[in-house]
């Protein structure tokens, strides 16, 4: 693992200039995945490194969806056994 803690999770989001040319906008959608991420599902994962690749043609522009939209994938990702509960 990288980072200054090794005993903690980390996570990466990635989102490509082809959805936005703005950087705000990415950044924007980048800070609201980590809320979301953190507030939901860090607090019961133990030592991850989660990557988040968004390959949508374009950002959702509220919360709510991005929301949506990564709580989807924790329940995808759950019954697929990619990730323990």
């Amino acid at each position: 693992m990288y980072g200054k803690d090794k005993y903690q999770s980390h996570v990466a989001v990635v989102i490509s200039k082809k959805v936005s040319k703005k950087a705000v906008n990415r950044n924007r959608f980048r800070r609201r995945t980590y809320e979301v991420l953190r507030k939901n599902y860090l607090p019961l994962a133990d030592k991850l490194n989660i990557i988040c690749l968004y390959k949508g043609k374009e950002i959702p522009e509220n919360a709510l969806e991005i929301e949506k939209s990564v709580m989807e994938f924790i329940s995808f990702a759950h019954q697929k056994q990619l990730i323990e509960k």
